[in-house]
């Protein structure tokens, strides 16, 4: 996968006023970057840097996002091995009733 643009239509829940957001994705090195428009990173020039990664991280499928411009380090390290379906709980009806 080649550095893409895509446009997408986001909607606020609260308004009906849709929004276009011109999203930034590139695969470098296995990994997942991505880039919406007008954000980015401490040490990146604008529109260079890499808010948000996907990655895998010791064997673990993880997301890591930097939502402080100013801060250097990621302000959110998700660990996404609790939503695998193999996780999953059934829960069966009670049928006593």
């Amino acid at each position: 996968m080649e550095n893409q643009s895509i446009e997408l239509e986001l909607y606020d829940g609260w308004t009906p006023d849709p929004r276009r957001v011109s999203v930034c994705i590139e695969r470098i090195k296995g990994s997942i970057y991505i880039r919406p428009e007008n954000t980015g990173d401490k040490t990146s020039m604008d529109g260079e840097g890499w808010p948000i990664l996907l990655e895998y991280y010791q064997g673990s499928l993880r997301l890591v996002v930097w939502s402080d411009i100013n801060n250097e380090e990621p302000t959110h390290n998700i660990c996404l091995d609790g939503a695998l379906n193999s996780k999953r709980k059934i829960v069966e009806a009670d049928t006593s009733k």
